[in-house]
């Protein structure tokens, strides 16, 4: 089990590009990210916390 995504990870993991999980968080509705030394992250837990939230939305 990934602990954490860069968002890279997150973006293939979730099959979205790189350019809408932008758009997602300029829209505040991308998952929690982290800053841990010069590297973002998504937790997992923030990730799946996401996930069911995106699935409400739909």
């Amino acid at each position: 089990m990934t602990k954490a995504y860069s968002i890279d990870e997150f973006c293939k993991s979730y099959g979205i590009s790189k350019s809408f999980f932008y758009k997602l968080k300029k829209q505040g509705k991308a998952p929690a990210i982290m800053s841990v030394g010069k590297r973002t992250l998504i937790s997992n837990a923030s990730a799946m916390e996401w996930e069911k939230l995106m699935e409400v939305r739909s």
